[in-house]
């Protein structure tokens, strides 16, 4: 059965005829021919009749059913299939469209159901067969989906795509040496046929077989060069090599010659997402969605897009569509279709949903890395004992360089005790010889750059290195790479700064937080062992530099006589909650502005349109651009109070505005990305500045934008507070992770 429903011609009239009614026969005959033409909308009408005339007729509600379906109306095919199921309990056609038609409409368990049991009634069914292993497939029982595959080969082998779905089956479930061998098979069966080179390709490359790979992508697309799937597979490979403009090209070509494509549309999107196009990134995704609307990978995928838009415009309800897809029973069991859990911190979903994202991710890193499991083998934890010698930490990340990661734990990684540590960085991304670069380079005992390696290189790496620790400063950010966690590099791993949340892994042994992120019961929200730091969790570098050179209101277009609230957050943390509490405050503090980051221009725009739809003169909301960072810590002290967001809060940003002497106001959320601003705030001595309610965190910004002197009084106790308090006290802060690295070692020799 085809997508749409249809019949092939020679299967609609007698199919079930269980009850033959004469004066319906010349209107199933109609309809049967229209049906066998595609032509569903058409027979609707006299199926309509038949099945009025004839209500016990099975076989006139199954050409209903089938006619519902090519006319695109799902809801009402699958209603028409099950009475005929009701009518013919045992008719295998009937039951084989049923559960092609539940498949379709995201009822796969259901669909399934159907599809074994038309499979038992009749085994040498291939249609059925074949639609039942791809059911399986498409629900991530991917050996189940390859036993059927199996037995459609043995004793259907001419049929082409069933090829196809064995090796998809194969190398979905982790099998890609048997992927690799019946790729191989089919293309030497099917020579000319550019679906099988293409393939084999996509599984050479999963190999890390990148040449030969890309030279069976190229021959797929010689032999047709509409082959939509091996211009995007190809896009994909080329892309990680770093040449985006031809990705972006075979991406655009992937999606003309194949528009049903939802891959391509979808690897387009985020082509376009990291060339900063957020427009053609919207329209893309969109698109994805249409062709896909269940996948929750794709409807996450366009909703941060839109949030970095800030384009709000109906998002509540494609974020609670999001969260329904997580919480279903079919997510668990594909990982395939996992969000990026990033993109989730974000967005007002539990702390519960977040965890069952990373969970589901981490299974699909866990499946990425087993194709470099032969050639690293299974993790032997190293026999040299502790006793004599220093405990070995590993620091990995991609951010390295001029990023808030390295802005944050440069001082960090300076003032371990390296009388019991030796310390170590390992740098996935790129060197763009920032002075936090080199001050990283030159303060680690052993500085490693491993971006241009392998998982399988990265891994052996890091396992002679003989590491007791790893800290990795990323989870599933930018560029990171899990799959090196999931090998199992070291003993005891450990998830730290970068990820503001649960990796949700089973490689993942220990997260760092403290007793304002995760508060008594919400352990349940974590699958790593906690350890709280005892003041805040954030890590801060004393030395951060401050231009000193005199900076002024009129530089940045800001009012010398206006009270100026602050956010320097990106702009996707910016959404209407927060945009609806903002302007309360501004409405009633009259003479104050809004003085916010810019980070996309069409974002800001969106912003400013929001602000004056809610009655607030655009001219009030002011937006400043990306400086250096000594002179982005200096503009600070030109505004009043810094304003915290709601879904994701400000982390470094924060810390970056106490910092520099401006005092932050917060509202403690119920997640950890929602916490982390009161950590901090609590940490620089400033306990007042946490609110617990929306409303008392408008009041208290009201009041202290409307009260002379107020912030004035505020930035001089923050002054006070700035040397000594836990937030900026980075040797303590390095005392306190090594007390945590020594109980990891202590619960390692335990167990």
């Amino acid at each position: 059965m085809t997508k749409n429903g249809s019949l092939p011609p020679g299967k609609i009239n007698g199919v079930i005829n269980a009850m033959p009614v004469a004066n319906v026969r010349p209107l199933l005959d109609q309809a049967g021919k229209l049906l066998a033409a595609g032509k569903g909308g058409e027979a609707l009408g006299p199926l309509l009749q038949a099945t009025t005339m004839a209500r016990g007729n099975p076989e006139a509600a199954h050409m209903l059913g089938v006619a519902y379906l090519q006319s695109g109306k799902l809801t009402e095919g699958i209603e028409a299939l099950k009475k005929a199921v009701m009518l013919a309990p045992t008719a295998a056609p009937i039951l084989n469209h049923l559960g092609v038609a539940l498949c379709q409409a995201g009822r796969g368990v259901e669909g399934i159901t159907y599809l074994r049991k038309a499979v038992t009634l009749a085994p040498g069914m291939a249609d059925a067969r074949n639609n039942l292993a791809h059911a399986f497939n498409e629900s991530g029982d991917h050996p189940a989906a390859a036993a059927e595959y199996k037995v459609l080969i043995a004793a259907a082998p001419q049929m082409v795509l069933v090829w196809q779905g064995l090796a998809s089956a194969l190398h979905k479930s982790g099998d890609l040496d048997g992927a690799l061998k019946i790729a191989e098979q089919a293309v030497t069966r099917f020579p000319e046929n550019s679906g099988f080179v293409a393939s084999l390709g996509r599984i050479l490359l999963d190999l890390r077989r990148a040449v030969d790979a890309e030279a069976a992508f190229r021959r797929a697309l010689a032999l047709n060069p509409d082959n939509g799937e091996a211009a995007n597979n190809l896009g994909t490979l080329i892309e990680d090599q770093g040449q985006h403009k031809e990705a972006l090209a075979l991406y655009q070509r992937a999606t003309q010659s194949r528009p049903d494509l939802a891959d391509g549309w979808f690897n387009l999107g985020n082509a376009y997402e990291k060339t900063r196009d957020l427009l053609q990134a919207r329209s893309a995704l969109e698109l994805c969605v249409s062709l896909r609307p269940r996948s929750a990978k794709t409807l996450s995928a366009l909703i941060g897009v839109r949030r970095k838009l800030c384009d709000w415009k109906g998002l509540d309800q494609q974020v609670e569509t999001l969260a329904g897809f997580i919480r279903s029973p079919d997510f668990e069991r594909n990982s395939d279709d996992a969000p990026a859990p990033f993109g989730l911190l974000s967005l007002m979903v539990s702390a519960d949903d977040q965890l069952r994202a990373a969970a589901a991710h981490s299974r699909s890193v866990a499946k990425k890395a087993a194709a470099w499991l032969s050639s690293v083998g299974t993790f032997q934890p190293a026999a040299h004992p502790l006793e004599g010698r220093k405990i070995r930490i590993g620091y990995l990340s991609p951010d390295l360089r001029e990023h808030p990661i390295a802005q944050l734990m440069a001082g960090v990684i300076e003032a371990h005790d390296r009388e019991r540590f030796e310390v170590s960085a390992w740098s996935l991304g790129p060197d763009d010889a920032s002075r936090y670069r080199r001050r990283i380079e030159t303060g680690a005992d052993r500085f490693e750059d491993i971006r241009d390696k392998d998982i399988a290189d990265s891994t052996w790496m890091m396992r002679e290195a003989e590491l007791d620790i790893i800290v990795d400063l990323a989870g599933y950010t930018a560029h990171a790479r899990p799959e090196i966690l999931a090998l199992r590099a070291a003993p005891i791993q450990v998830n730290y700064l970068g990820y503001p949340g649960s990796m949700g892994a089973a490689f993942i042994d220990y997260i760092l937080v403290d007793p304002v992120l995760v508060g008594e019961g919400d352990e349940r929200f974590y699958s790593e062992r906690l350890i709280r730091l005892p003041d805040c969790y954030q890590a801060n570098d004393d030395k951060a530099v401050i231009d000193a050179d005199p900076v002024s209101r009129a530089d940045f277009g800001l009012p010398d006589d206006a009270f100026v609230f602050c956010s320097f957050s990106m702009n996707y943390k910016i959404d209407a909650p927060v945009l609806d509490a903002w302007t309360e405050i501004l409405k009633q503090t009259p003479d104050a502005v809004l003085w916010l980051f810019r980070t996309d221009a069409v974002a800001a725009d969106n912003i400013r349109a929001e602000f004056e739809a809610r009655g607030i003169d655009r001219q009030r909301i002011i937006f400043a651009d990306r400086l250096a960072k000594a002179r982005h810590l200096a503009r600070h002290r030109l505004a009043d109070l810094f304003l915290d967001t709601f879904a994701y809060g400000a982390h470094t940003t924060a810390s970056d505005a106490l910092w520099a002497g401006l005092p932050v106001l917060t509202c403690r959320g119920d997640t950890f990305a929602r916490r982390v601003g009161a950590s901090i705030v609590r940490a620089a001595g400033m306990p007042d500045m946490v609110t617990g309610s929306v409303e008392d965190y408008i009041a208290k910004a009201v009041e202290i934008g409307s009260t002379k002197g107020r912030s004035e009084a505020l930035k001089a106790q923050l002054k006070e507070n700035i040397p000594h308090c836990p937030l900026f006290s980075t040797a303590a802060i390095a005392r306190n992770l090594e007390a945590a690295y020594l109980g990891m070692i202590a619960d390692l020799q335990r167990d």
